[in-house]
């Protein structure tokens, strides 16, 4: 699936949202022409390097709201966690608090009704204290009318955002073991 990029209907999400994305902005921002690696970005963010350090946690701080931007459009039409992978992920702490305020974003109408962009409330899960806060149970027992049952039911819509721990190759490969797997039954 094409998603467009939050910045330009005409561009792919990938333009604002990758690797070449981030050396591109930081070329921008900084005015230096060097062909750096995202590695040797991320190592002038931490001060490991020389280099404007702004410009490069700004460069990550855009890969995050055009990923917020273009994962929020598809958690419209499923749910799920989102899990962020590769090479690039290392740079999560500048990453995610901007992915995840443009996914708490709101959205209006021409009424100037404002309305939150997601059903859900989305927590970074690198962060211990939003960790916590997701993982707090909210659910209340509810009767299903027409029965004498109940059913355990969460008030609160939730949705998470992480860095994988296992390595994109390994997730995948994982996870089409299990469909596989799946598959044979």
């Amino acid at each position: 699936m094409v998603l467009r990029n939050k910045y330009n209907n005409g561009l792919i999400s990938e333009e604002g949202a990758s690797i070449r994305a981030v050396k591109r902005v930081y070329r921008e921002l900084s005015g230096d022409d060097a062909e750096l690696t995202p590695k040797e970005i991320y190592d002038i963010a931490e001060s490991n390097r020389k280099g404007n350090r702004k410009a490069a946690i700004s460069a990550f701080e855009e890969l995050g709201r055009v990923a917020g931007f273009t994962v929020a459009e598809s958690l419209n039409v499923v749910d799920g966690i989102v899990v962020m992978g590769g090479g690039i992920a290392k740079a999560y702490k500048y990453i995610l608090p901007t992915m995840v305020n443009e996914m708490s974003g709101t959205r209006s109408m021409l009424s100037g009704n404002v309305f939150p962009r997601l059903q859900m409330k989305v927590y970074n899960l690198m962060s211990d204290t939003e960790k916590k806060a997701f993982l707090m149970d909210e659910s209340v027992w509810v009767s299903i009318p027409g029965l004498d049952k109940k059913v355990n039911y969460n008030t609160e819509k939730k949705t998470g955002v992480t860095v994988s721990s296992l390595g994109t190759s390994k997730a995948i490969a994982l996870g089409a073991y299990a469909y596989a797997l799946r598959m044979l039954d």
